[in-house]
């Protein structure tokens, strides 16, 4: 059983973020292998451990063309088990558990939670399905996902104009495939311009573009508790937050007072 992490590259800029992230990746997470998927055949660097070069189906010029290089590069990944991140990633801690839950599902994915754009379906917007943000995905390497990727493509290509991302085009082939999907949680892909719940436990995966992300990485994981992320004042919050605590006394002081003036009136 082969399990690795996989990158996909089109373009310069996103070989030299993905030689970047799979630095930090490889510090993290020694034990499986790297592999990058790219349609450019000059391109090397010793941080991974494979380099696999394929020629795009498409024009290079062709509408979206990173969107679709991507969903088309992940079905040519060389493991059976594979977690797939963007080159915009940061890792800071070990994630290899991922792999432990492939052993169950099909596809490990989490929510976009700043994601606008829906999935459509006979020109019916689906309001209440959410997307999930495809920056980080585990995947099984079986028939029934190979199948899957084909229509993720199909449905991108098809609604190019439509979906301005590849995420709804991936909601809207996991809607008709029967693939068995676990949600992950925010620390396995933290996108730290929004504001986030992070559950305990440690950042695990932080994606976005930062020039310091040992910075962002320091004040997230300060504590494992359950906190909130605020984007604004660039910090984690939580019940030990002082002027949360000072903030939540006076409130409770103030519940109390209105509760035990309104059992004097009821007695009265």
């Amino acid at each position: 059983m082969k399990k690795g992490y996989i990158y996909t590259a089109f373009g310069e800029k996103y070989l030299k973020e993905s030689v970047d992230s799979a630095l930090s990746l490889k510090k993290c997470n020694p034990s499986y292998p790297i592999a990058l998927i790219t349609n450019d055949p000059n391109f090397n660097h010793s941080v991974f451990d494979e380099i696999i070069v394929e020629k795009l189906p498409f024009d290079r010029n062709a509408e979206k063309i990173g969107f679709r290089s991507k969903i088309y590069f992940l079905s040519k990944s060389p493991y059976d088990y594979t977690l797939f991140v963007d080159t915009d990633t940061y890792h800071c801690d070990n994630s290899d558990e991922l792999f432990e839950l492939l052993d169950f599902f099909d596809i490990l994915i989490s929510h976009g939670y700043n994601e606008s754009s829906f999935a459509t379906l006979d020109n019916y917007k689906l309001s209440g399905y959410r997307t999930y943000n495809t920056g980080v995905i585990g995947f099984r390497n079986n028939p029934a996902v190979k199948t899957f990727l084909k229509k993720w493509l199909s449905c991108f290509t098809i609604k190019i104009k439509e979906y301005w991302s590849d995420q709804p085009a991936f909601m809207e082939a996991l809607l008709l495939s029967d693939l068995k999907t676990y949600s992950l949680q925010t620390i396995y892909n933290f996108r730290f311009s929004q504001f986030k719940t992070i559950s305990n436990g440690y950042v695990k995966i932080i994606h976005g573009r930062s020039n310091d992300f040992p910075a962002i990485a320091s004040k997230l994981n300060q504590s494992s508790n359950h906190r909130c992320w605020d984007p604004v004042a660039w910090k984690c919050r939580s019940w030990n937050d002082k002027n949360l605590l000072i903030s939540t006394k006076l409130k409770t002081k103030k519940l109390i007072t209105l509760c035990k003036n309104a059992l004097k009136r009821i007695l009265h």
